[in-house]
């Protein structure tokens, strides 16, 4: 694919987006002014989100969710199919949190430029053979099965991974234990094949999802 990640792609169509709603913008007087806020409550102060934004809300109403924010996730556009992902302007402030075990409160902080964990998207690119991702964008993404949700998919991919990292630690496990005792008749270990998502069959049931190629 020689853009996986759309970059010709243009933002979602939408209402014009308006003002900030009014956490998002105490927030966003942070970044502008570099001024912390203080003694925030740590358990009742949380890290702007997109579905906080009415454009967002919007698409969501369609159907449609903002990308996961877990690492697991984030390149998860470049694969997904063109018809069923789209994005919009990131418009979230980039703040942290900071705080001592001395106190309860904590201060909510401007983040330095650089420091935001979404910028790490581009090493874990590069990582798996991708150009960098465009910046500044808020991923939303649509089922390809309309019966089954985003999150279950989330589901589905943690789980393949998982099952994998188990396989990989299962067998260098045994090729250690081969390796320590020459001459034994001890078999290579060999994991299943890869699973795979099979989409043949739009709103099949979750346990028809995931298959093993047959031999």
């Amino acid at each position: 694919m020689s853009d996986p990640w759309g970059v010709q792609q243009g933002p979602a169509r939408t209402e014009q987006a308006g003002e900030l709603p009014a956490r998002l913008a105490r927030l966003a007087e942070v970044q502008a002014t570099g001024v912390a806020l203080r003694g925030e409550d740590p358990y009742a102060a949380d890290f702007p989100a997109a579905a906080e934004l009415p454009e967002v809300q919007m698409l969501m109403r369609q159907g449609r969710r903002p990308l996961d924010g877990a690492p697991l996730h984030c390149l998860l556009p470049a694969a997904w199919p063109t018809e069923h992902r789209t994005w919009l302007p990131d418009r979230l402030p980039r703040v942290g949190m900071s705080g001592t075990t001395d106190t309860y409160g904590s201060e909510i902080v401007a983040l330095p430029e650089g420091e935001d964990w979404r910028d790490d998207y581009s090493e874990h690119a590069r990582a798996a053979g991708l150009p960098d991702p465009p910046a500044n964008r808020i991923w939303l993404l649509r089922s390809p099965w309309p019966r089954i949700p985003v999150s279950v998919i989330y589901e589905i991919i943690w789980s393949i991974v998982e099952r994998n990292r188990r396989a990989t630690k299962s067998q260098r496990s045994i090729a250690s234990q081969s390796t320590s005792f020459p001459g034994t008749n001890t078999r290579p270990w060999t994991p299943a094949p890869q699973a795979h998502v099979n989409s043949s069959t739009p709103g099949q049931p979750l346990a028809g999802l995931v298959k093993t190629p047959r031999q």
